[in-house]
């Protein structure tokens, strides 16, 4: 079986999740094709592939251009001559939202190649019944099965038509032995901060839910908050912590490359994920691998999968106005269990891996491809023009 999988940029945990995957595939007799659209991108800074990495054989189909300039109709021609030419047993696609996404699904129905949908999308405050819901079972009923992140997402993906047994989890892991190993030794209280450490690794736009810490910080100050990450919000953030008086509770360290980021977890005491909407949130692996205690929002797409209550951290809802300092308060009183509790974050995480990811990937290509063919429908074919 040979399967193409297509992705918008590459990250090193994607190229991670692919070799381990080329790697199972190879044992199964199958072929993995991956193809990159772009090869740069401007909202999380992505590094370009790596000689190491191109091993992968990636086909890159605009290597100097960022994918957030590249036009859907140039994407389609591109992506469309690529796929003919590796003439794939099944497409693995990128979301039913998103323009590779849509590109490859409607060269798929064209061609009646089946396809597998990898999706982190869950229904958090999300209503049923409107015009966009509708639309959205259109184009997930198109799919044969699906890779996904976790069990939020599977019920998701099943209320959109897609049956839970055609689905697989396991979309959104890391390698985790790339934060378990870390040497960095743990910070002395004499080094920084007579506070323990709280750290956040985000980007800084409102779906991250800066303003609401900074706001119970200001109320608490018994923690010393690092924010790792960038945004249009960095300037508006920094204002609001010399306006609250904070400056010796927040560091802020701006874009942090991702090969330094187990040293910057190895030198927390527990992570925070205060988001207020997020797919999965695939930080708290990284802080889990770190054997971090975690604090996660239940509005995060992992915590359901990922976090139980006082044996690896805590979660709350950020809707709730004390949410938040209960959470904290909490995490606080249990000081003297922070390592235990790190060590249950490393087990929970330990079989959310790259090895998941490979089974669930070539367990949904099967599926896929084994599914019974059917005759395109006249809906098919008009959203076949329509894409």
């Amino acid at each position: 079986m040979r399967a193409a999988v297509i992705y918008a940029k590459l990250s090193p945990f994607h190229t991670a999740r692919l070799r381990t995957t080329q790697l199972h595939g190879n044992g199964l007799g199958h072929e993995l094709c991956p193809v990159e659209v772009a090869g740069l991108e401007a909202t999380y800074q992505w590094p370009e592939l790596t000689v190491a990495e191109r091993d992968l054989q990636i086909r890159t189909l605009f290597s100097k251009s960022e994918i957030e300039s590249i036009s859907y109709r140039a994407l389609k021609a591109k992506l469309d001559g690529t796929l003919n030419e590796i003439r794939p047993d099944v497409a693995v696609l990128p979301g039913w939202g998103t323009l590779p996404g849509l590109a490859g699904l409607g060269w798929c129905i064209r061609t009646q190649v089946p396809r597998v949908l990898i999706s982190d999308s869950q229904a958090v405050r999300k209503p049923y019944g409107t015009i966009k819901t509708c639309v959205k079972r259109q184009l997930v009923r198109r799919f044969q099965s699906s890779l996904t992140a976790g069990t939020p997402h599977m019920r998701y993906l099943s209320d959109l038509g897609l049956p839970a047994k055609q689905c697989f989890m396991g979309c959104d892991v890391i390698d985790n032995s790339v934060f378990a190993s870390s040497v960095v030794p743990k910070r002395t209280k004499s080094e920084e901060t007579p506070l323990p450490i709280i750290l956040s690794c985000l980007r800084f736009i409102p779906e991250k839910n800066i303003f609401n810490v900074l706001a119970v910080l200001s109320r608490l100050r018994n923690w010393h908050w690092k924010i790792a990450g960038h945004g249009d919000l960095f300037p508006a953030v920094r204002e609001r912590i010399t306006q609250l008086e904070l400056q010796g509770h927040v560091t802020l360290m701006g874009h942090v490359p991702y090969a330094d980021l187990p040293g910057i977890y190895a030198s927390a005491d527990v992570y925070l994920q205060p988001s207020v909407s997020d797919t999965w949130a695939l930080a708290v692996n990284e802080a889990m691998a770190s054997g971090l205690p975690v604090i996660v929002s239940t509005r995060c797409g992992c915590a359901e999968d990922l976090v139980t209550e006082r044996v690896n951290g805590f979660l709350f809802d950020p809707a709730e106005e004390d949410g938040l300092d209960r959470a904290l308060l909490r995490m606080e009183e249990q000081r003297h269990r922070w390592s235990e509790m790190g060590q249950a974050s490393k087990k929970i995480i330990a079989s959310w891996n790259l090895d998941l990811f490979a089974r669930s990937f070539w367990r949904a290509c099967e599926v896929a491809t084994n599914a019974k063919r059917y005759r395109n429908t006249a809906g098919d074919l008009l959203l076949a023009r329509l894409l």
